[in-house]
């Protein structure tokens, strides 16, 4: 995710973090949840406030999704944390109505740009349409009220911006604070690029291969490792070791870092100079050969190509700081009158 849409999205998270807002849901019969709800049991109006009142179906609603979406990830709700969840739910759902009141044309202008990019940004990270539906219904949304709910976040998000974040001055003293109290966030690691060729330690079927069949195997690794270094057409030899589809499609090139490959091939590939091809490796998945195409050293970024990253990020931070007592302001301000606590 790019770093501007991740601070958008850090900014709409302080408020809304696992936490589905004012959106209308619907149920497979096409009616709001809150609506199926209410012949279960008498609907109590929660809290009043400047044109809006939050009834106790709409708080069970978001708990009920709320629910789905933990159970989506294999989590449960402990039984004594329920009305403490409830109660949460109210207040962001009063926070949500306060600050979509307070929206301008020219927030809802910019919200809606805001939003639009974080739904392309989420279908395109996903990988497919059906990956994207997929990853939604996990948390126990559907498509149409996601997109509801993603518009409504970036709308009180940028009620939130015109409030706070853009009061927010971070000084250059606190910018090079920062920078150097996170040194190492701002350190570029090793790295290289690499021709990789490997053959596994077991059969097609995954069967581990006996000794007898080991030592053949890697006696057909040493002889490619013999024709790239006689620089046979790396492509051909490519064919004829189990090499994945995105590795062919990258042409057997990666680029890794330093640290992120087992400790066996690490050590091997930066010791290795560029176009040097290592002898065959070792690992408990099976045999490697390393051709090193390219070395880079390590390197710190400088304060001045990551400045206006260190101002995003103390802005959030500052943000983050005052939420609340924003939020408690303009809930007092408004004249919000809490009449009941959800039920347990």
């Amino acid at each position: 995710m790019p770093f501007k849409v991740a601070i958008r999205m850090k900014c709409a998270l302080v408020l809304w973090t696992g936490i589905l807002i004012v959106s209308g849901w619907a149920s497979d019969a096409g009616k709001p949840l809150s609506q199926s709800l209410r012949p279960l049991f008498e609907d109590t109006v929660l809290a009043v406030g400047p044109g809006f009142e939050v009834m106790e179906s709409e708080v069970e609603e978001r708990f009920i999704a709320y629910i789905a979406m933990l159970a989506a990830k294999g989590e449960t709700l402990p039984e004594l944390v329920r009305l403490g969840v409830k109660q949460e739910l109210l207040r962001k759902i009063i926070h949500t109505h306060l600050l979509i009141a307070r929206a301008t044309p020219e927030d809802r202008a910019d919200a809606k740009q805001v939003g639009d990019e974080i739904l392309a940004q989420n279908r395109k990270e996903a990988g497919s349409d059906r990956a994207f539906r997929l990853a939604v219904h996990a948390q126990g949304l559907r498509i149409p009220q996601f997109e509801r709910e993603v518009a409504e976040r970036s709308l009180c998000e940028q009620v939130v911006n015109r409030d706070l974040r853009d009061q927010v001055k971070i000084t250059d003293t606190l910018t090079r604070q920062y920078y150097i109290e996170h040194s190492e966030e701002f350190r570029i690691p090793e790295s290289a690029r690499i021709r990789h060729l490997f053959m596994p330690d077991t059969s097609q079927r995954g069967r581990p291969l006996n000794p007898e069949e080991l030592t053949r195997q890697r006696s057909r690794m040493e002889s490619i490792r013999k024709r790239l270094q006689l620089k046979e057409d790396f492509e051909q030899l490519e064919k004829e070791v189990a090499t994945s589809l995105a590795a062919r499609l990258r042409n057997g090139e990666f680029i890794i870092q330093r640290g992120e490959m087992p400790p066996e091939i690490d050590a091997v590939t930066f010791a290795l100079f560029p176009g040097q091809v290592s002898d065959v490796i070792t690992t408990t998945h099976g045999f490697h050969v390393i051709q090193l195409m390219e070395k880079t050293n390590t390197r710190k970024i400088s304060i001045e190509e990551v400045r206006g990253e260190i101002i995003q990020r103390l802005t959030v931070m500052e943000v983050e700081r005052r939420l609340p007592d924003y939020l408690a302001k303009l809930t007092k301000d408004s004249g919000v009158r809490l009449l009941a606590d959800p039920r347990p």
